[in-house]
């Protein structure tokens, strides 16, 4: 998704959700059934002066259906939030934070025709006691004390030939963290293009593509190799005496 800064989650959420509902085909989002729901994360970091118990709490303004919230505080979720209404539960977080730069993620698990709208609020002393974060709050103009945790974008940086793409991902960036790598085929002129051959090395030089193993001759062997996710069942016969 699009980071920007200064711009509210609502207003984000919005352009997400448009964005989604007018994707093509090829972007592997279905139009209805499980196919058709996406994750969206919106990080923001924050400089509090002084230890004190915060509180954050997302308010999904009554629009729920097909539209899940999850909220965490330097990486501790939500708990519940005592209210008549079941839905809101799960999406307030309360720490004690000591001074110093702090984040906040929102993740909204959303259904693509689904119009996610919702305010991230704080404590404030006044009543009602809680109200809207202020995008300035999050704004490295107006706190400089920010400017060390700041995105950066990667860069990816192409051959002359095309034939090699670098991507760096500066490893002294904490808030970037590398999931999916997908290469996407669009367009392209005459003959169709062919991928021969994908090579990865980590941060270290270390290759990890291709693997060392032939994971097809692995099949031929006796030793079972499983992966996360994977399911295993044994069935035995005994006879009786």
């Amino acid at each position: 998704m699009r980071r920007a800064e200064g711009d509210g989650a609502a207003v984000v959420l919005g352009q997400l959700g448009r964005e989604c509902r007018g994707l093509r085909p090829e972007a592997g989002i279905g139009a209805q059934g499980a196919d058709s729901w996406y994750v969206a994360h919106l990080r923001g970091v924050f400089f509090i002066p002084k230890r004190q118990v915060r509180t954050f709490r997302i308010d999904p303004k009554d629009r729920l259906t097909n539209i899940r919230y999850f909220l965490t505080l330097d990486g501790h979720g939500a708990k519940e939030v005592q209210t008549r209404r079941e839905q809101t539960k799960g999406i307030e977080v309360s720490e004690s934070l000591a001074k110093g730069v702090h984040q906040l993620d929102v993740y909204v698990h959303a259904q693509r025709a689904a119009a996610p709208a919702f305010d991230v609020m704080m404590d404030v002393p006044e009543p009602p006691y809680m109200a809207v974060c202020q995008a300035d709050m999050f704004s490295r103009t107006n706190h400089a004390e920010l400017a060390a945790v700041a995105f950066r974008p990667t860069e990816i940086k192409a051959e002359e030939n095309g034939t090699r793409f670098t991507v760096d991902f500066q490893t002294n960036n904490a808030s970037l963290n590398a999931r999916v790598l997908r290469l996407w085929l669009l367009d392209f002129e005459t003959d169709a293009p062919a991928i021969r051959k994908v090579s990865l090395l980590d941060a270290a030089g270390q290759p990890v593509l291709p693997t060392r193993e032939d994971l097809m001759e692995l099949r031929k062997n006796q030793i079972l190799e499983i992966i996360p996710g994977d399911k295993v069942s044994m069935c035995t016969k005994t006879r009786a005496m």
